[in-house]
């Protein structure tokens, strides 16, 4: 039996892409041996050319399908349930801007659900599949020399490593083990396991989609307790992480062009597993610490994990957590993984435990940051990365607050810091708020346990921020139009509004707001203030709009900030009531001037 590609029918590719009909029969030949390997690759080429996603609904049987895979046809099946998992348009790489986020929110609560919801609804369905997930995972762990990424590179299909070595097709599958010694030659290798390996990728892909899907809390549920933070554990010392990072723009995984290559494809989507497993507030993202970590740092849900899934626990001395954190202060400057490494450590940061943050600032993160800062050699995306973890480590944390100030000791490395700080707002806007909500959270505590005040006078940075405030403030008034808002950067705006909160509770924000006034005027003129204060009214309008619709976003909003959401809400209003007032005064003047001029 033939199957051509579909790239060999160009002609008619478009429209066998868009029949349902020719992607059923493609699932139908799936359920036959002699046809499976080769309708597998046809129908993930199918389903990546369709415009729209293919609705499983429309697929009979299903979850009866899957429930029969053996453990080599579920492997190579993961190229496909990626495609039926993964909507190109959700992940756009331009970012929505401020309409269109106001009208997406307005037609999902209108349009039926997308196809990839109903996908992962039946996926997760599916009797078992997160357990076979699970040990699919386990069974493909092997260590990675530079022959088997040479190898996958040439062969990236099962189908391939099959007919080279000479394997039967379903014969010894079930009984794959998870730990093949290491560093073994080609001869010795678990020749099953290698096969089985080439769809880590795939694998990977799957887990981290479903961890970001509609259903990601019941998915993290099951996933936790099947164990999959164990077998991410075991793998991760298979994985070069130190290995030079090699691109082959001539022949990727994808063919002619493609610069992806396994080696690095295969990292960036562990990561991505674990940055969506942890980047939730439950206390799973706990898991990421080893048993013995979480009995040392006395955290009160140890003894749950123990009696509910003791599967669950990594028995290592160093966790998966420990491991990604020392790995990501020794890699190399431009390597492409520490983006994701510090994601994954931020991602974890998000209101744990302080008891936790204290914890990685003792493994030496928040030095690592400081100095990655202090050199001056990041780019956009690890600028906002560093000084987004570092404004997780300390938030709400005096150990970590004050661990800050004290690495900030010499002259020079504040300097740079502060300026690059105040420079790069759109980037460390985020840290800013740390710096703001930590101090009025000391400050409350102290009133209520009746102590001494706590004083920032000796904290060098928020000492530099309260100096400074006018000025950030001015700056973040104007850092975002409308046009620019976008779900990235709308953290620009709840970062100003923090800060003018802060003003309405502290002082008097009229003043604040005709101090802001007097230095924009004698920079550039009435003309200035109006375009200035008039944009923020717009910023501050879209904001109103924006969280009307998101609950879950407002519920966001107050968990991270521990301020309520009314407070939020009466901060833009009495800042929109002061801005309107002095464009109202302008205009009044300008029209008494006007009218002056003409008598």
């Amino acid at each position: 039996c033939t199957i051509f590609s579909i790239s060999q029918v160009t002609d008619a590719g478009d429209d066998i892409a868009r029949n349902d009909r020719f992607v059923q029969l493609l699932f139908r030949m799936l359920r036959n041996p002699l046809t499976f390997n080769n309708s597998v690759g046809l129908l993930e080429e199918v389903l990546a050319a369709r415009p729209k996603g293919f609705c499983l609904t429309k697929i009979n049987n299903f979850q009866e399908f899957v429930c029969g895979l053996s453990v080599r046809r579920m492997s190579f099946f993961c190229r496909i349930l990626a495609q039926l998992i993964f909507d190109p348009e959700r992940f756009t790489i331009e970012a929505p801007r401020s309409r269109e986020l106001i009208q997406l929110k307005s037609l999902e609560e209108l349009e039926k659900p997308l196809n990839i919801d109903i996908n992962q609804a039946i996926i997760c369905g599916t009797p078992d599949i997160l357990d076979k997930l699970v040990k699919l995972l386990r069974a493909q762990q092997l260590s990675f020399g530079n022959w088997v990424e040479q190898l996958m590179q040439q062969f990236p299909s099962t189908a391939d490593i099959l007919l080279l070595l000479g394997l039967q097709d379903d014969v010894g599958w079930d009984t794959v083990g998870p730990n093949p010694p290491a560093n073994l030659s080609p001869a010795d290798v678990s020749l099953n396991a290698f096969a089985l390996a080439t769809h880590q990728v795939e694998l990977l892909f799957v887990l981290c989609a479903l961890l970001g899907g509609k259903r990601k809390f019941e998915v993290q549920d099951k996933l936790a307790r099947l164990g999959l933070i164990p077998a991410l554990n075991s793998l991760y010392f298979k994985i070069p992480w130190g290995a030079p990072e090699t691109h082959n723009a001539e022949h990727g995984v994808h063919g002619p062009g493609c610069e992806c290559n396994p080696d690095t494809s295969l990292k960036v989507q562990f990561l991505r597993v674990i940055l969506n497993f942890c980047d939730k507030d439950t206390t799973y993202k706990l898991l990421l610490l080893s048993e013995s970590e979480l009995e040392s740092l006395h955290c009160v849900q140890l003894e749950t994990f123990r009696k509910v899934m003791p599967n669950a626990l990594i028995k290592d001395k160093d966790g998966l957590l420990a491991k990604v954190a020392k790995t990501l202060r020794v890699l190399p400057e431009n390597s492409n993984f520490k983006f994701w490494m510090a994601s994954c450590v931020e991602g974890f940061c998000r209101n744990v435990e302080p008891v936790c943050q204290t914890w990685l600032v003792q493994l030496g993160i928040l030095d690592f940051v400081i100095c990655e800062l202090g050199a001056g050699t990041w780019n956009s995306n690890a600028l906002q990365t560093d000084f987004d973890l570092m404004g997780e480590l300390i938030k709400f944390n005096r150990h970590a607050f004050y661990s800050l100030d004290v690495l900030m000791e010499d002259d020079t490395l504040f300097d740079t810091i502060s300026k690059t700080m105040v420079t790069n707002l759109v980037d460390s806007n985020v840290f800013l708020r740390s710096l703001i909500l930590s101090s009025d959270a000391f400050k409350k505590e102290d009133t209520e346990a009746k102590r001494g005040a706590f004083s920032m006078a000796g904290h060098r940075l928020f000492r530099f921020v309260e100096q400074n405030v006018h000025n950030i403030t001015e700056t973040l008034l104007g850092i975002l139009t409308v046009e620019d808002v976008t779900q990235e950067n709308i953290c620009c705006l709840n970062t100003t509004l923090l800060l003018l909160e802060t003003v309405r509770r502290h002082s008097d924000l009229t003043i604040f707001v005709n101090e802001i006034k007097r230095r924009v005027e004698n920079g550039g003129g009435a003309a200035k203030v109006r375009a200035l204060f008039k944009n923020f009214i717009e910023l501050l309008d879209f904001w109103r709009r924006y969280y009307a619709t998101r609950g879950t976003d407002r519920l966001g909003l107050e968990t991270s900030s521990r301020v309520p959401f009314e407070a939020w809400q009466e901060t833009a209003e009495a800042a929109r009531a002061c801005l309107a007032a002095v464009l109202n005064e302008e205009g009044n003047a300008e029209a008494t001037e006007t009218h002056g001029k003409s008598v």
